[in-house]
């Protein structure tokens, strides 16, 4: 079984969680970080899984270019998303993926989750740190990483 791990990361956090993913994964796993390397075709792949960051309730732009672009090839696939973000709630992060990602896309995914978060304040502009600092009470950096929820996920798509 051919998986495509297609992803999109800020800080690194994203990549570190899909080359994670691909340990779990059975059969042939291509890496791909949308933001460095353009995919044109994604029909060899039986599964698609989809990372993204989430910043101020939104997935990375790129992704989001990618599942607009793919959409009738993605859901003719079996595919799940996975997010890093700062909010720890699914059910908020539900709302705010349902604003951002159509809702067929969303409703036929095998699973999407968040895996976690991770913070590096240095590697953001000083007004967004001053955002997450004053607004988030973000004071220093943090690693959130499940590696129960990566194994989860992984699960799902070997079957």
């Amino acid at each position: 079984m051919n998986t495509l791990i297609i992803y999109a990361t800020k800080n690194g956090s994203v990549r570190e969680v899909a080359h994670l993913l691909k340990k779990e994964l059975a059969g042939e796993v291509k890496v791909v970080d949308i933001v460095n390397e353009k995919i044109t075709d994604i029909s060899p792949y039986d599964n698609i899984l989809i990372g993204s960051s989430v910043y101020f309730a939104q997935i990375h732009r790129k992704i989001k270019s990618f599942i607009y672009l793919h959409r009738p090839e993605i859901l003719n696939k079996k595919f799940g998303v996975f997010l890093l973000a700062g909010e720890p709630s699914l059910d908020l992060m539900e709302r705010q993926l349902r604003d951002t990602i159509p809702n067929d896309i969303f409703e036929k995914a095998k699973a999407i989750t968040v895996i976690g978060s991770q913070m590096k304040l240095e590697e953001f502009s000083w007004i967004v740190r001053f955002i997450l600092k004053h607004f988030k009470k973000i004071k220093c950096n943090y690693k959130d990483i499940d590696q129960g929820r990566i194994r989860e996920f992984a699960e799902l798509f070997k079957k």
